[in-house]
């Protein structure tokens, strides 16, 4: 929040204590339970660490980046996103500065896709751990 200028109040999702940061039309909120954390725009975000409705496993642009990046089934996944919906959210945080996001900066996210990070502890002896940049 310090970096837009704005401070983080903690507010209630579901059972999840959250901090929520407002910048102009857009609300980020983030919190944590049951060993993960969550980093989202929507509500719905929190839905995973409660175990009701949708989760990360259900998204398909999740599962395809996760198959390009030949991730195990055994591992788990530490960090993803869509680059497509950063890139979204950016504009949306320029705008609301009355300013465009520079076009240098879409030129270089343009041709990224997603980016995905994991570890795979089931062998103590032989962790393994990896960051998949997806290029279009």
């Amino acid at each position: 929040g310090g970096f837009f200028g704005v401070e983080a109040t903690s507010t209630r999702v579901g059972d999840i204590e959250a901090r929520e940061v407002r910048v102009g039309p857009v609300t980020i909120r983030y919190g944590a339970g049951d060993g993960r954390v969550v980093i989202t725009t929507a509500t719905s975000g929190f839905d995973a660490l409660t175990g009701e409705g949708g989760s990360l496993e259900d998204d398909e642009a999740f599962r395809d980046a996760r198959d390009v990046a030949g991730i195990g089934d055994d591992a788990q996944v530490f960090a993803y996103a869509d680059i497509d919906r950063v890139v979204e959210l950016l504009t949306a945080l320029a705008a609301f500065g009355e300013s465009d996001l520079p076009a240098e900066v879409e030129a270089h996210l343009d041709p990224l896709e997603s980016v995905v990070a994991w570890g795979d502890l089931t062998d103590p002896n032989e962790p393994e751990a990896g960051v998949f940049l997806a290029i279009r």
